[in-house]
């Protein structure tokens, strides 16, 4: 009887170990960006989940574009602490108007590169402001090949502006002032 408790027992403990929740390794790259750790050390976290975008945009958000890359996010948020958009200062979330948000849409579920490009341009005409477009692209971050999650930065304007700088958004986006 006793073999049968201890079996039982070498049985229980083998199904417990094997319940253990596995690890979530994007969840650990999250845990490391919020810990402070550097772009070097990041990147052998982010070579762990394989073709992730979330994991992808996470880096991107903090400006971890190679293994070389410095961070930029805290530099960047110093510009304004106050800001909905990290380094846009005075950046708040506004409501977006329907043409814009409709513009918006159509970029960000356009697969096609070169189509994509033009809906973009579409986007910065048919918001109004910085803000708007921002809103818009936190929204429907596809519009700048981001995903679910992602807080707009002034990257993003910076990179539409700098390929549509004649554009509605563009303008007033020329309007702020921005630590170069």
């Amino acid at each position: 009887m006793k073999r049968i408790y201890a079996a039982f027992a070498v049985v229980a403990v083998s199904l417990s170990s094997c319940s253990a929740t596995p690890a979530d390794p994007l969840s650990d790259l999250r845990s490391a960006i919020n810990a402070g750790k550097e772009c070097p050390e990041l990147f052998p976290l982010l070579k762990a989940i394989p073709n992730s975008d979330d994991a992808q945009g996470e880096m991107r958000n903090i400006g971890c574009y190679t293994v070389s890359s410095k961070r930029t996010d805290a530099e960047r948020a110093a510009i304004d602490p106050n800001s909905d958009w990290i380094g846009v200062p005075g950046g708040k979330r506004v409501e977006v108007s329907k043409e814009c948000l409709d513009a918006s849409k159509r970029a960000a579920n356009e697969v096609d590169s070169e189509a994509a490009e033009t809906l973009i341009r579409r986007t910065l005409e048919a918001c109004q402001g910085t803000n708007e477009w921002l809103s818009a692209v936190a929204k429907y971050p596809g519009v700048m090949g981001m995903v679910e999650g992602y807080i707009p930065s002034v990257t993003d304007i910076e990179v539409a502006c700098g390929v549509h700088p004649d554009t509605a958004v563009c303008t007033d986006f020329g309007r702020l002032e921005i630590a170069g």
